[in-house]
């Protein structure tokens, strides 16, 4: 008699590398919450400490490369997501 099939949780999927991307574009931080819950949030604590150390001026002077850093930081966080490829030996 064959031995009964052996049952493995499912992988979670991987997250898109597309979604992750247009979030990001129109949600700034809030986007990465899709994709880095933890980067999103070290992303904003940055943008709201730094904007409250500098009087505000953050917001009207840095505010698009932090909207661009986010759009990085959530496409590398999405690409990176999910299962990895089984690594294969050459032997």
């Amino acid at each position: 008699m064959p031995a009964p099939p052996v049952w493995a949780p499912a992988a979670p999927p991987r997250k898109s590398v597309g979604v992750a991307l247009v979030l990001t574009f129109f949600f700034g931080p809030f986007g990465m919450l899709y994709s880095t819950v933890s980067g999103a949030l070290v992303m904003l604590a940055v943008l709201f400490v730094v904007g409250f150390l500098v009087f505000g001026l953050f917001w009207f002077l840095l505010w698009p490369l932090a909207w661009a850093g986010s759009m990085v930081w959530g496409a590398l966080a999405a690409a990176q997501s999910g299962p990895q490829p089984a690594a294969t030996s050459w032997r």
